[in-house]
């Protein structure tokens, strides 16, 4: 998800502690680490200071966030603490360990209206011996009932999700158990990935046994029918008016700007005024790619944008 100087990072949790078995974090960086809520409000506060009218939240498992700190407190305090920061338009957080969503969460969520309607859930596989080999924690099934369980509560929200294909000992059921689930839950976006071995990783011990021709081949599959997913998905938004802020302005076609929207798709758009990174505008949806959203910023006042 790159980024400009308007949108910052802040890291609120070091470290991981699920041990997913093909991770280097857990040993490269120890386990879990959470930050203070006061800390977090003030390296934020700085960075908006500094002219940021964004904070994406980060961690390996953002929803892990507070449970080693002495006096506990969860994500929703992280997200709280800068919320109302003077300036701040939006906020986000990354990543989201499936086995750590929750109602009362997502519910907690609906109270602070900075936060954008975005969630990055890694599935990483479809098949189930995988996910257990992988030590992820959770089934196939599981993991569509929390997607549904966003989409209850947040149907407009964006998601996306990580995919490695080739895992040690994928056979090609197991793969087209990956590209059924990909086709359940329809993400706006996926980060796919061919395995390969981290050193001194349980995943290492088990071998690289798939080809990379087969690796190479199940990742364009992946890839296609992303694609495929993601234009169908963007196309829906057509005529729709959706709010977006401003990244950058084409220098080179006067008038035309990319910006984000709340649930994370690019959108490309032209406007007849002036327009500046960090301003909000809503965009008038006409047309629309795997990868963005095109469209212009209306002259008379659009509806209500999502």
């Amino acid at each position: 998800m790159p980024r400009s100087a308007l949108s910052e990072f802040v890291t609120i949790i070091r470290g991981c502690s699920n041990r997913c078995t093909y991770c280097v974090v857990p040993a490269a960086r120890g386990p879990e680490r959470s930050r203070s809520v006061a800390a977090i409000r003030a390296d934020a506060r700085r960075r908006v200071q500094a002219g940021a009218r964004e904070i994406i939240l980060l961690g390996q498992n953002a929803l892990a966030y507070g449970t080693d700190l002495p006096r506990p407190a969860t994500l929703l305090d992280a997200l709280s603490a800068v919320h109302d920061l003077d300036g701040l338009r939006r906020v986000r957080f990354v990543t989201s360990h499936p086995a750590w969503v929750t109602e009362d969460f997502l519910y907690g969520l609906k109270f602070l209206p900075q936060v954008c309607e975005y969630f990055h859930i890694p599935f990483q596989s479809g098949d189930d011996e995988i996910l257990k080999r992988m030590n992820r924690r959770y089934t196939a099934a599981e993991y569509i009932e929390k997607i549904s369980m966003i989409r209850r509560i947040f149907p407009e929200a964006g998601i996306s999700a990580d995919v490695i294909v080739g895992f040690p000992g994928e056979t090609e059921a197991q793969f087209e158990n990956t590209l059924r689930l990909m086709k359940r839950v329809v993400v706006n976006q996926a980060y796919m990935f061919k395995y390969s071995p981290r050193p001194d990783t349980p995943a290492e011990r088990m071998g690289d046994d798939v080809p990379r021709k087969v690796k190479e081949e199940r990742l364009a599959a992946l890839i296609d029918t992303q694609r495929e997913i993601s234009l169908r998905l963007n196309r829906a938004q057509i005529e729709s008016v959706m709010e977006v802020m401003v990244d950058t302005a084409d220098h080179k076609a006067p008038g035309r700007y990319k910006g984000r929207t709340r649930c994370n798709r690019v959108a490309d758009f032209t406007s007849h005024k002036p327009l500046a990174p960090g301003d909000v505008v809503n965009v008038l949806i006409e047309s629309a790619t795997p990868h963005a959203l095109v469209g212009r910023v209306p002259q008379r006042k659009p509806r209500s944008p999502r």
